[in-house]
């Protein structure tokens, strides 16, 4: 039992370590920013799809492609609130970070009311089963003000 706790107390004490990460430069914001843009098209047109119908089998690859972008969001999510507490320090550093913790925050909700609905309805769910989606909410989706564009 001994042993054990050792071996776990010296694995979480290596977990900082790998979980350090570069501070966030303005190429990698704006790389990120383009891919949270492209991720936005994604979801307004997966809204629209559901809206105008899916047949099960169209709706299983859409499904698995949205909770991979959901994964992708959550990932760049995490990895950009890892520089932010160097931001929050320094007071004269651009909220590159922040900013990106902000924008992929907001919609990683509606994402996944997405991605549910498609393996919903991969599954046959009747669409007036499906959670509401609100296109107009995905669509004014942006960056807060203070955050760079």
């Amino acid at each position: 039992m001994h042993k054990s706790w050792a071996c776990l107390f010296f694995a979480v004490l290596a977990l900082p370590a790998s979980a350090r990460a570069e501070p966030m430069d303005a190429a990698r914001y704006r790389a990120t920013l383009a891919d949270l843009a492209a991720l936005q098209t994604e979801m307004l047109a997966e809204t629209d799809a559901l809206k105008a119908g899916l047949a099960p089998q169209e709706a299983a690859p859409r499904a698995a492609r949205m909770w991979d972008r959901l994964d992708w969001l959550r990932a760049t999510l995490t990895a950009a609130a890892i520089p932010d507490t160097a931001t929050v320090r320094a007071k004269d550093a651009r909220p590159y970070a922040r900013c990106i913790v902000w924008r992929a925050g907001e919609m990683e909700d509606s994402l996944q009311d997405i991605a549910t609905d498609l393996a919903l309805k991969a599954r046959g769910v009747a669409d007036a089963e499906l959670l509401p989606l609100d296109r107009d909410a995905v669509a004014a989706l942006g960056l807060r003000k203070g955050c760079p564009g």
